[in-house]
């Protein structure tokens, strides 16, 4: 009877040992840090637990994921720096913090370059093995791409055209595209963190911001500027930077079913991302969101203005003419089949 109440509570230890996050307590040959600075009670939390717990059972416990969230580990540059310096593995950030790395990324974020959320995803899916070259030359992988969304404009007043914003200060990112996207337009721009936006607005230092729905929804932004014009300028993307250096020295069966994991994330980050929107949408003006669609006049004026920061940044070296123009060829292709309206929602 000892005996078997014995291999009882082996069997009931082991089943420990494999629970939770999956071989939890299986001391493992490798741990992969990454860190980003989405909330962990965002839509991402369960995105990634799913390919902590996914790596875990298919490595057996050999690999490790450790999370950091919520920007505990810095803002997306200081992320930037960190993988490079090899002190994480990886980094869930933008396209804007990741043309710090690989200028040319700097293609997909052009103002404007896209009319719609399905037409910017066939363009990353179709160039993600050229962008990953770019990644490499740098000891980095791209290890995922996902999309973040629609960014539109939001301030503590009404503003209903490009003249409004005129007179006030934009809060935005320390980009090349952002800089020479707002000089087109005419509107001044400050960039710093996003977290410094309420205190900025409430100090009088910027009257108004540009982002996503999501995040600005996420960080209570309508408590100081409820006004937001759908201007839809930019459908941006992200992407998980990788430490190549390290994935090199695991053996290629862990290596494969990490990458493979990473790269079904961005997948599940993006259904994510569409899904949180849509729900969203109807629902803002409950939430304090003063919403202003833009007329096709005033859509047209932001336009017209940004297509010379094509050429520009080309002509700044960020990507090559060529590079822009195999992008521009696949999206006229891409539109022979598909429609070519402009998304209304978020």
């Amino acid at each position: 009877m000892k005996k078997i109440l014995l291999v009882l509570v082996m069997v009931g230890l082991f089943g420990i040992f494999l629970s939770s996050d999956g071989y939890a307590l299986v001391k493992p040959e490798y741990v992969v840090k990454i860190a980003t600075i989405a909330p962990e009670m965002s839509g991402w939390g369960p995105v990634m637990y799913k390919f902590r717990d996914r790596v875990a059972k298919e490595t057996n416990g050999r690999v490790k994921i450790l999370m950091y969230w919520g920007g505990v580990m810095g803002d997306e540059p200081d992320l930037i720096r960190k993988v490079r310096l090899g002190q994480i593995q990886g980094a869930m950030v933008t396209f804007t913090a990741l043309n710090r790395v690989v200028p040319e990324l700097a293609v997909v974020d052009l103002p404007f370059i896209f009319n719609n959320r399905d037409e910017a995803a066939y363009i990353v899916d179709k160039f993600y093995g050229k962008f990953n070259d770019y990644f490499e030359k740098q000891n980095g992988l791209l290890g995922a791409t996902f999309e973040v969304g629609w960014w539109d404009f939001y301030s503590m007043k009404k503003c209903t055209n490009r003249d409004d914003f005129r007179k006030l200060t934009v809060e935005g990112l320390a980009s090349d595209v952002f800089v020479e996207t707002f000089r087109a337009w005419g509107i001044p721009m400050v960039a710093f963190p996003p977290v410094d936006f309420i205190p900025s607005v409430q100090t009088g230092v910027v009257g108004a911001s540009t982002g996503p729905l999501q995040y600005y929804v996420g960080a209570q932004l309508m408590t100081v500027a409820p006004y937001y014009l759908k201007v839809h300028w930019l459908y941006q993307h992200g992407g998980a930077m990788m430490d190549k250096k390290y994935f090199d020295k695991m053996p290629e069966d862990l290596r494969k079913i990490v990458l493979t994991a990473m790269k079904d994330v961005g997948s599940g980050a993006t259904k994510s991302t569409r899904d949180s929107n849509d729900k969203l949408a109807p629902n803002v003006a409950k939430i304090g969101i003063i919403v202003t669609e833009p007329s096709p006049e005033v859509v047209e004026d932001f336009k017209t203005a940004s297509r010379p920061v094509w050429d520009k940044l080309a002509q700044k070296k960020l990507y090559t003419p060529a590079l822009l123009n195999e992008i521009l060829g696949a999206i006229e292709e891409y539109r022979k089949t598909h429609s070519t309206k402009r998304d209304y929602w978020f």
